[in-house]
């Protein structure tokens, strides 16, 4: 081979070794771009979710809002938009408020509303820890502890709210109400033999604000707890049904209005509003009197912990 042949190669291999440098750089280049491309669509779809979630909870605030003027304003069970309302009830079941899409005026080409759904809990159905140990232990059994770890965790209860005096005694403020109330039910969680789980899975059925649980407006996991069982089944059948009123509780129990059973729901009310799309929801414990001087005492909800406190503010 001559020396022109050589150089001849040799250029070649040269311009090979180039165009290979090249394609790797192009290559390296461009699985950086596309690295910082999906990056770029991972940071943007996050923002839009931050963004939905916000959105959402504005809805939920606005709707709260919403819900507490039209207790102050209108009939509870009556007349009026409220009273009217399908499916309204105080023991729960979530259902739709038609005034929370009046005023839709959105701006963009879709015009429609996110669906948001309220449930109301009257506070006088739910079983208030001070008072009702052992229908308390009945529920921690439902929930699938045993015999004796619901006694013991509910006499555990009952001792922790017992009002020591300096004396060393076991005292009250007055005969009628022998324990001092928890301030929390997240308090609940720091008993021996509760945990966080339970009082989770607790928290629709108990109360700090009620007294004698009502069973008019009980959720349908107490009923059969509260009344006889084939009572319970034919009343959650008519609540399915939207045949469940006062009428229809007397006729199937036998039990008119009393000092325990009462008819109308506690100014005391549990509300929670949620928009099933975006997974959110926003819970309030309230005590609503709309002749007070004070109308509307909010019980403030700590998100980082999930339970409500017991802190008023008016």
């Amino acid at each position: 081979m001559s020396n022109a042949q050589i150089k001849v190669a040799l250029a070649q291999v040269q311009k090979g070794i180039v165009l290979f440098q090249v394609l790797l750089i192009t290559a390296i280049i461009s699985v950086f771009v596309l690295v910082a491309a999906a990056y770029n669509k991972q940071v943007l779809e996050q923002a839009f979710a931050y963004k939905n979630v916000s959105d959402s909870r504005d809805r939920l605030y606005s709707a709260a809002n919403e819900m507490l003027f039209t207790f102050l304003t209108e009939s509870w069970l009556d007349s009026g938009p409220l009273a009217a309302t399908p499916g309204l009830n105080y023991y729960g079941k979530p259902f739709q408020f038609p005034a929370f899409y009046a005023n839709n005026t959105a701006a963009t080409e879709d015009t429609s509303t996110p669906e948001i759904l309220v449930s109301l809990q009257s506070a006088d159905s739910l079983l208030d820890i001070k008072f009702n140990h052992g229908i308390l232990t009945t529920l921690l059994q439902q929930k699938g502890l045993s015999e004796s770890a619901a006694r013991q965790m509910t006499a555990t209860l009952e001792q922790a709210q017992q009002f020591i005096t300096e004396a060393g005694g076991v005292n009250s403020i007055n005969d009628a109400y022998p324990y001092k109330p928890l301030e929390a039910y997240a308090e609940l969680a720091s008993l021996p033999g509760w945990s966080m789980e339970i009082v989770t899975e607790l928290l629709p059925f108990i109360t700090l604000y009620g007294v004698n649980a009502n069973p008019f407006w009980a959720p349908d996991d107490l009923l059969p707890i509260l009344l006889p069982a084939n009572h319970a089944e034919i009343l959650i059948q008519d609540r399915q049904n939207l045949q469940y009123n006062a009428a229809r509780y007397t006729a199937v129990t036998g039990i008119d209005g009393d000092e325990i059973v009462g008819f109308y729901p506690d100014k005391n009310l549990r509300i929670v509003v949620s928009e099933p799309a975006q997974s959110t929801s926003l819970t309030l414990e309230v005590k609503i009197e709309p002749y007070d001087r004070n109308p509307v005492t909010l019980y403030l909800y700590s998100k980082s912990a999930g339970f409500f406190v017991n802190k008023n503010e008016q």
